[in-house]
């Protein structure tokens, strides 16, 4: 009995003195920032928009490492009754900084595929930036009172990596970390729905969304058997728009990379006339598969 509790308190004690190094992509959680629409009560076919937000963040395992960046983006976006699109281009930069391994005990430490040494000797903030293109497609249904639900939707997202960081990651011999990215180029796929409310000032709503990065990371495990990563993440979005701007606060998750982002959304084009505010159903004008008459929007 003395034997398999010594052997299960040694067992314990070798699992959580094992540390791990996994280096993504700076752009893993932060590539798909909340992204104004028109609305179906909106008489406007099409709209351009200037986007900025600012995203801090943690990485790697215990989150030792930081992320903050700025992103930016100016797209156009459509409506047509029944689904609305957008497309454009964007860019992040902004610094990763490497946080120093500490903690190991020689005698315990069981990550045969982790050089701290070196790493630790190349900490510190690596500077990365990107740029790429956007798009995105869903489809919407009106409610009352001039709000929507966009019942399901997809977001695209490019992305081209430059910077110090990526220089960091390509200079790891694959001994040094269990998980390192050396890709520069970042796609994402999404797909989300978004409940937009409208108040008596402006519009509120959520969004949640599921970020899928297509290829997955290959990696070692601490016994440097090969093992594989997918950097998928979890999005959700609480969002306000009042004439022009549209505030955003977003929180992303993903396997050893979170960040928030805070944003904002400036429509450049013209704003048009909205339908009142009133407690009734939309005229067959305004359902899909039928045409709009100007009068109801006026």
């Amino acid at each position: 009995m003395r034997t398999l509790l010594t052997t299960s308190l040694l067992l314990l004690l070798l699992g959580s003195c094992t540390q791990y190094a996994y280096y993504q992509s700076p752009l893993q959680a932060n590539t798909n920032p909340y992204r104004t629409l028109p609305r179906i009560s909106e008489d406007q076919p099409s709209a351009i928009y200037a986007s900025g937000s600012y995203t801090i963040g943690s990485a790697n395992d215990d989150a030792r490492d930081q992320v903050k960046a700025f992103s930016g983006s100016v797209y156009r976006a459509h409506q047509f009754n029944w689904f609305q699109a957008y497309y454009g281009a964007n860019g992040h930069l902004g610094y990763y900084k490497v946080g120093q391994i500490t903690g190991l005990d020689p005698y315990f430490h069981t990550n045969q595929n982790m050089n701290d040494s070196l790493i630790n000797t190349m900490r510190g903030k690596k500077s990365f930036g990107s740029w790429g293109a956007i798009g995105g497609v869903n489809l919407v249904m009106p409610l009352s009172n001039r709000s929507e639900w966009r019942m399901i939707g997809t977001d695209l997202s490019w992305n081209k990596e430059f910077g110090h960081y990526l220089d960091f990651r390509n200079k790891l011999p694959d001994t040094a970390a269990n998980y390192i990215e050396r890709n520069d180029q970042f796609f994402t796929i999404s797909l989300y729905t978004d409940l937009v409310l409208a108040a008596k000032k402006g519009t509120f709503g959520m969004k949640w969304a599921m970020v899928y990065h297509p290829r997955s990371l290959d990696g070692f495990d601490t016994k440097r058997k090969p093992m594989t990563l997918h950097p998928n993440y979890f999005a959700f979005t609480l969002h306000y728009t009042n004439n022009r701007i549209t505030g955003f606060w977003q929180a992303n998750i993903s396997p050893y990379a979170n960040s928030v982002q805070l944003g904002a959304n400036i429509r450049l084009s013209k704003l048009s006339t909205l339908i009142p505010l009133r407690q009734q159903p939309y005229e067959p004008s305004s359902l899909p598969g039928t045409r709009r008459r100007s009068s109801v929007y006026r």
